[in-house]
This record gives C-alpha cells, sequence and structure tokens, in this order.
C-alpha cells in the first residue's frame, strides 16, 4: 500500500529539489512559530488558559516536548529582543540551537557582530566561539563529526538551565 510518506519511486532529483522546498517551508514556519509563540508570551495569554507560565502553557494545553518547549520559546523571546533574528530565521541562516547558545551573550551592543558571525553555522561554531563549548574547537572542516556524551545539554554549558524570563 502506497502512502504519502512512501518516496522510493522519486528520481534524485526530484526528491532532492523536494526536500529543499520542504525545508525552506519549515524555516518560515519556524520564523512564524517564534513570532507567535513571543507575542502569546508578552501578552501573558497563557494566563486565560489557567497556566501560570508559557512554558507550562506550551508543555500541558499544546503539548509540546520539554526540550521543545525550551528550545522555542527561549529563541522566540531572543528574536522579540532581536527582530533580525525572525528573519535570519526564516531564511534559513540562523538555527534554534545557535540562538539559544548566543542568547545570553547578546546585547544592543553586540548582537549584529554576533548574529553575524553565527549565520550558517554548525552547533559547534555558535558554541565554540561564544559558550566555550565543551566540544573544543569548531572544526575546520564542519562536517567533521563530533562526539556528545549523553546527558550533556548545550544550553546547560552556557549556564542557561531553563528559558529566560522576565520582561521582553
Amino acid at each position: 500500500m502506497e502512502t504519502h510518506y512512501d518516496l522510493h519511486d522519486l528520481s534524485a532529483d526530484l526528491l532532492c529539489s523536494s526536500l529543499q522546498r520542504i525545508l525552506s517551508c519549515h524555516h518560515q514556519l519556524t520564523a512564524d512559530l517564534l513570532a507567535h509563540l513571543a507575542e502569546v508570551d508578552a501578552r501573558k495569554l497563557y494566563l486565560d488558559h489557567a497556566c501560570s507560565s508559557m512554558f507550562n502553557y506550551l508543555v500541558t494545553r499544546l503539548h509540546m516536548s520539554e526540550p521543545t518547549t525550551y528550545k522555542r520559546l527561549e529563541a522566540a523571546r531572543t528574536a522579540r529582543r532581536f527582530p533580525v533574528i525572525f528573519e535570519l530565521v526564516a531564511a534559513g541562516s540562523l538555527h534554534l540551537t545557535g540562538i539559544v547558545l548566543l542568547a545570553p551573550k547578546l546585547t544592543e551592543e553586540n548582537h549584529q557582530e554576533l548574529l553575524a558571525a553565527s549565520v550558517k553555522k554548525s552547533t559547534c561554531s555558535p558554541s565554540a566561539a561564544i559558550c566555550q563549548c565543551p566540544f573544543g574547537q569548531a572544526p575546520v572542516d564542519s562536517a567533521t563529526p563530533r562526539r556528545v556524551t549523553r546527558g550533556t545539554s548545550l544550553a546547560s554549558t552556557c549556564g542557561r538551565d531553563e528559558p529566560s524570563s522576565g520582561t521582553l
């Protein structure tokens, strides 16, 4: 029985172009999601749903996992402070892990420089440069795989165990 997800009959060219198109849509949807999360958080609309925090609202009402909630909420709050992040995410130039790693270091004075330095980088690039990533320096060939030990949280290596709160 063939399904929409059975792709084995697609040519290599069609499969790769389809993947690129879907990924482009994913980047735009991620930016839209971050904008919505940031606005709901800023308006404290989670209180209307009997939730004490945005994190609790996303986990209990929208059924997001805790790690997914943490990363997206931290990215949304950071993007609200520095709106250029929305455009970078939509363009596929900056990923959520990079935003989470950069968030504690971004200021009005340095955000343009740090964000520009992190565009189209792997996870270890911003983390090595910004957070003294425990993985060491970013490899010359960013495609070189890195070994990550179980239980290592990139966010916690930067001193961030839970999403920042407070006013945006």
